[in-house]
Order: structure tokens, then C-alpha cells, then sequence
């Protein structure tokens, strides 16, 4: 039933880069394999990982053969995803991180929303695993996106956008590569933006994951966001106007918001404007840095 034999090019490539998750890597691809659309691939990026990750796909290989291995040294997750969406034969993108799922459902419904002026469709989201309840992921408008990720990184966008803009970043190992992708995707194409109104995409908790270590380790997220602000200084500066330089001011935006400056920190730097307007009030509550 699921079985696709004929050569029509899929409508949609998934990629999933794993690295230490084959013993969720199941759970993944079933999640995938009962689409209710079978014009898909799935391509599997072995990230160079020492588990029996090879084992397991080869299996799902044999399986169906809408599913691909492709094994390289390890690299990082953005390399991984790189690799996958230049080996893509679909015209649309889906990343898929092996230890997370998808609804049956999520491709039909996203591939549906797709027209000229569309760049980027998803839906809502949930954790699942160590902890459950709502993702809140919520795409509001781009410059609220360069305040913080509101967009996870299963969502489905084009080709040709990925590549025109060089792919994931390799140099962001500390974690927000998603974020920072979504940044350019959506400053270089600037189609829409579509939320599904389902939830399509499930968020494995797991008692210790990569994401989870930046977000207890302060200095790291402070490292990847000022990484980020700095590679995209133009834009921050064309949202949100140049530092202010007056230390009054500096000082009383500082006991306003109970937060410690660091006025060397680039990333405060630009959180202070010439006119005060809510988004000083959104930066700060959204950065707190030491």
C-alpha cells in the first residue's frame, strides 16, 4: 500500500540528519513511511554515528525504496542537512531530525498551502518524550523573528531558496542553526509565511539533548546568539535603528528591566535604539544576558 515503484519525481524530499539516534530512528521514519501523500523520499544522512544508525536505515532501505543512506564523516548537524538537500530530488524541503515525527498528515496539508508568494509553510507543534504540552512556536512578522525563533525546523520551504542563500550555516556547531536559516531564508525570498492550524510535528524531550544543554548553559546561547547578531548586523541595524550611546539612558533601561549589561556585548549594543519603542521592551525580555 505504501510501496511507490514508479520513477515520478517526489513532491517533497524529507531530510533527516541523525547522529547517536538510531534507537528512535523507527519511530521517525514510520512516522514518515504513513504519509497520506506518497509522493515523497525520505533521505537519511548518517552523520558519522557510532551507533548501529547504518543497521537501522538499511533496514527501512530494503523496506521501501522512496527511503536513501547517505553516510559521511562527522561533520554537524547543518553539513548533514546540506548534503541531504543537495542529493534532494523534490522542487520542496522537509528537515526532519531522527529522534522527532510527523503527523500522518503534515505533508498533505502543508504541500496544499503551497502557491507563487508562499515561502515557508508549517504548523503548530508539541513536545513529546520527558516532557509533554504545546511547542508555542508562532511566526508573527520578520522582525520579531530576529528577536527569537519562532519557527522550528521542520517546516517545508523550496529548494532553490535553500540553496540561494548557501544552506544551513557549518560554522553554527553551539545550536540556533534553524533560526539563523530562517533569518536569511526569509530576508532573501520575503514570500509569506504559513502556519498550519494542526498540530504536524512532534518534539522528542529527552532527559539530556544538545538543545537542551545550550539552554542550561548560558554563556553557549549567549555565544550563538551574539554569533548571529553579528553575521546579520545590517539587518538588526535596518529594524532597529543604531545603539543609543547616552549611559543615562543605558542605566535606566538597565533598572527598568533588572538586567545586568555588559556594554561590550554587541548583542546589547544593539538592543538599544535612538527612540525607545516595544521592542526595547521585546529585547529585553526575550535576551537576558549576564
Amino acid at each position: 500500500m505504501h510501496l511507490k515503484t514508479n520513477q515520478d519525481l517526489p513532491r517533497v524530499s524529507i531530510i533527516v540528519p541523525c547522529y547517536k539516534q538510531a534507537q528512535y530512528l523507527d519511530e521517525c521514519l514510520n512516522s514518515v513511511l504513513y504519509q497520506t501523500i506518497e509522493e515523497w523520499e525520505c533521505i537519511i544522512v548518517n552523520d558519522g554515528s557510532p551507533d548501529n544508525t547504518i543497521e537501522v536505515t538499511n533496514e527501512w532501505v530494503r523496506r521501501d525504496p522512496r527511503f536513501r543512506i547517505i553516510t559521511l564523516p562527522n561533520g554537524g548537524v547543518s553539513r548533514a542537512r546540506n548534503v541531504g538537500v543537495q542529493n534532494a530530488k523534490a522542487e520542496l524541503i522537509l528537515p526532519l531530525d531522527g529522534d522527532d515525527k510527523i503527523h500522518h498528515q503534515y505533508l498533505e496539508k502543508a504541500l496544499s498551502k503551497f502557491s507563487e508568494g508562499i515561502s515557508l509553510v508549517y504548523c503548530k507543534a508539541e513536545f513529546f518524550g520527558a516532557r509533554e504540552g504545546a511547542m508555542g512556536a508562532s511566526f508573527t512578522n520578520y522582525s520579531d523573528l530576529l528577536l527569537k525563533n519562532q519557527i522550528f525546523v521542520s517546516a517545508v520551504f523550496r529548494k532553490k531558496d535553500c540553496e540561494s542563500i548557501g544552506g544551513f550555516d557549518e560554522k553554527l556547531t553551539m545550536g540556533y542553526e534553524d533560526w539563523e536559516f530562517f533569518i536569511r531564508l526569509l530576508d532573501k525570498v520575503q514570500g509569506n509565511v504559513v502556519q498550519l492550524d494542526f498540530v504536524g510535528f512532534y518534539y522528542r524531550i529527552k532527559t539530556v539533548s544538545r538543545n537542551q544543554n545550550i539552554m542550561a548553559d548560558s554563556q553557549l546561547r549567549d555565544q550563538a546568539y551574539n554569533m548571529i547578531f553579528k553575521k546579520h548586523f545590517s539587518l538588526y541595524y535596518k529594524h532597529f535603528g543604531s545603539p543609543l550611546r547616552n549611559l543615562k539612558q543605558l542605566h535606566k533601561l538597565r533598572s527598568k528591566h533588572s538586567n545586568p549589561i555588559n556594554y561590550n556585548n554587541l548583542s546589547f549594543k544593539l538592543v538599544i535604539k535612538h527612540k525607545l519603542s516595544s521592542y526595547s521592551h521585546k529585547l529585553f525580555s526575550y535576551f537576558k544576558l549576564p
